[in-house]
């Protein structure tokens, strides 16, 4: 009767202990570190860049497109998790290298794409005559995915 309710009595995450392990010795220790301070910039940064580009649409575009952002980032998480999922097998990479390449690749692209986005000739107050714009809300949407996009990469990786 006791062999049923064994999983009740689990063991504490593996991850927890081996991440205390790792950041109490001594290289080992150092690397996760910068590892774990690496991510939460980067997060940071996504979210700064989030809360950034919503006081930037409700000022600039109507406040109903600082809404679309929070969109934005969840179609830029997805298509990262996607691309990592369909290209991720079999590939060792190391770590380092690849986490500083994403890193420097994010920061480029969230100027970039902020530029580009500025660049469209899209005019929220046309868009129920123009048929244009419609192509150029949808090049606004894209562009502005790719930092979130970048980011999901960074951090899935």
């Amino acid at each position: 009767m006791l062999n049923r309710f064994r999983w009740y009595r689990r063991e504490p995450p593996v991850c927890r202990t081996h991440l205390r392990r790792e950041m109490s010795s001594g290289k080992k220790g150092f690397q996760s570190v910068r590892l774990l301070a690496g991510v939460g910039l980067t997060s940071l940064a996504t979210l700064m860049l989030q809360v950034s580009l919503t006081r930037l649409f409700s000022v600039s575009l109507w406040h109903h497109f600082a809404f679309m952002v929070v969109s934005l980032s969840f179609l830029g998480f997805g298509a990262s998790g996607t691309f990592l999922m369909m290209t991720h097998r079999g590939r060792v990479l190391s770590l380092n290298r690849t986490s500083g390449a994403l890193t420097f690749t994010l920061s480029l692209f969230i100027l970039v794409c902020y530029w580009c986005s500025n660049r469209l000739p899209f005019d929220p107050a046309r868009i129920m005559w123009d048929p244009y714009q419609g192509l150029y809300l949808v090049a606004f949407y894209l562009v502005l995915a790719v930092p979130f996009s970048f980011a999901g990469l960074t951090l899935g990786y």
